[in-house]
């Protein structure tokens, strides 16, 4: 009875290590697609700096703005380009299009802002660039803007508490093999064995996980270098809480 016992908590505990593996899994592909998702936020987040018609030198204009808090100009457009962008949206331009009409359309540099920012930054970005002469006006979405600074504030909580779960486990696995040897006095060798099989578990959620998301044809986009992290993790919180160790 003794022996059923222990083979059906032994079965359990492996089982476990297969529910834990593919329940990373999973949420790193999430963690991973919204990530993705931000970055092509990232992208879109133009701040058009329109210039004034006086202006001669985009060049150095664009210049001065790139060194207001290190922006990146991601594209510099001067009147006729700008007239031929028009053009292409709307065609209706050529036949009512004169010298002056092409002059008028001013020039002007799309900027990307820092990967994280808050509003101070964008009122300071802002109130800088307006300060720079030859700079006319400064257009940009808000909403977009915030919806990328909440998605891109939780992908950092959601690091910093990955990063701390990760720590908190690491000392307990290490604590735990410390005391098994010197306490409990168990041998390196089976707490390698006890890893190999937990590792084994982990392995086996993954393919499990990746074999149905080819069945179901669901995007497993996951980061293939956090298998490298999450698969050793989860045999190590099988090992952690083995009471045979």
């Amino acid at each position: 009875m003794k022996k059923l016992a222990k083979v059906v908590f032994n079965t359990i505990k492996f089982l476990s290590v297969i529910f834990l593996s593919s329940f990373f899994v999973l949420i790193s592909n999430y963690y991973y697609q919204v990530q993705s998702y931000v970055s092509s936020l990232y992208d879109d987040l133009n701040i058009v700096v329109f210039f004034k018609d006086s202006v001669k030198d985009i060049n150095a204009l664009a210049e001065k703005i790139k060194n207001v808090e290190i922006l990146y100009i991601k594209e510099l457009v001067d009147s006729t380009q700008s007239y031929l962008k028009a053009l292409e949206k709307n065609p209706f331009l050529k036949d009512i299009s004169t010298s002056d009409t092409i002059e008028s359309i001013g020039s002007y540099a799309v900027v990307l802002p820092q990967e994280v920012f808050d509003e101070k930054y964008l009122l300071k970005i802002r109130n800088d660039i307006e300060a720079i002469d030859g700079v006319d006006e400064i257009v940009f979405d808000s909403y977009s803007f915030n919806q990328y600074k909440k998605l891109k504030n939780l992908l950092i909580l959601c690091e910093k508490t990955f990063f701390f779960i990760f720590f908190v486990f690491g000392i307990l696995a290490v604590v735990k093999v410390i005391s098994s040897i010197f306490l409990q006095e168990v041998s390196l060798k089976k707490i390698v064995q006890k890893f190999c099989s937990y590792f084994m578990a982990a392995s086996i959620g993954f393919f499990i996980v990746w074999m149905l998301s080819i069945f179901f044809q669901y995007d497993l986009s996951i980061d293939k270098s956090l298998i490298l992290y999450m698969i050793p993790f989860a045999a190590i919180f099988g090992l952690i809480f083995d009471n045979h160790l």
